[in-house]
């Protein structure tokens, strides 16, 4: 049904646009499948589904997003943020200055061309300037970046 779905709808400019769209399904759909309906599992974010099949993230959403207008997929809205329980009450405003200072660095770093960006040596000059820091840290805020500045082009 998918499938008659997506071939029947204008949403999709051209043949491999189309055809992206039905790897994003069957990917979808493999996973709920074999592994059921589970929230959140790794393997049907956008991050994953966009390396496991070799495309840019934000072509990812832009599909998904048409998926959803197509009634192919359902808009849950799954926009979510997980906070750990911690001993400590202060622990999302803890995490929340973290990032702020982690951006804060990063952003004047970043030019309007495209770059690569070596995330070690990234994370290294931040913590010879006494900033804690993770190389998965700042994957998150570039992946985040990147989400908001989509959002915010389109």
């Amino acid at each position: 049904e998918a499938s008659k779905k997506l071939m029947s709808s204008k949403l999709f400019e051209d043949k491999i646009e189309l055809q992206n769209a039905e790897r994003i399904i069957n990917r979808l759909l493999t996973e709920y499948h074999t592994k059921g309906p589970v929230e959140e599992t790794s393997e049907t974010r956008i991050d994953y589904v966009a390396d496991q099949l070799g495309l840019e993230h934000y072509y990812v959403i832009e599909i998904v997003q048409k998926l959803k207008e197509a009634k192919i997929l359902e808009d849950f809205k799954d926009i979510v943020c997980y906070i750990e329980k911690k001993n400590e009450l202060n622990t999302a405003i803890k995490l929340d200055e973290k990032f702020s200072i982690l951006e804060n660095f990063l952003v004047p770093l970043i030019t309007e061309q495209e770059q690569i960006i070596n995330l070690k040596m990234l994370n290294e000059q931040a913590l010879e300037k006494n900033i804690k820091s993770t190389v998965k840290d700042f994957k998150n805020i570039i992946n985040y970046l990147a989400i908001v500045c989509q959002i915010i082009n389109n």
